[in-house]
């Protein structure tokens, strides 16, 4: 009889052991905390730097090496609604140059380095101001 109830007792610790087991193994993985980007929202006018040298409208972006920066932004006002835009990294580097932008622009890029990223705008039209609706996203490195 000892026997009998030595094995019972063997099969019932390998059965709650089993279950113990796959309890953890289906068990859900904690998921890691996602985390917002920052946002960078403005709506600003650029005048005409056609007939004067007015320097470009400046908008400044901060972002740490990895980070992945999306510009986005719209052109309204005028006849053409174009804008010429560059952008620097925070070493003075260019990233873009001069670009004539007609009406929206969306573009990502990954921070080469930690710093001020530049946003430059310029209106070369004679005649129109141009209204710029900006959006800037900067997502956290994965």
């Amino acid at each position: 009889m000892k026997t009998v109830s030595g094995i019972w007792k063997i099969l019932l610790i390998l059965l709650v052991t089993f279950i113990i087991g796959v309890t953890a193994c289906v068990q859900p993985q904690p998921t890691p905390p996602v985390t917002a980007p920052k946002v960078y929202h403005r709506t600003f006018v650029v005048s005409s730097s056609f007939w004067r040298n007015l320097p470009p409208e400046i908008i400044k972006v901060d972002a740490n090496q990895g980070e992945t920066i999306r510009v986005m932004f719209s052109v309204s006002g005028g006849w053409a609604r174009d804008i010429n835009f560059s952008m620097k990294d925070p070493s003075g580097v260019f990233i873009y140059e001069e670009l004539k932008i007609p009406k929206q622009f969306s573009d990502d890029f990954l921070a080469s380095t930690t710093g001020t990223y530049q946003l430059l705008f310029v209106n070369k039209s004679p005649w129109w101001a141009r209204t710029i609706t900006l959006n800037v996203l900067v997502f956290p490195e994965h």
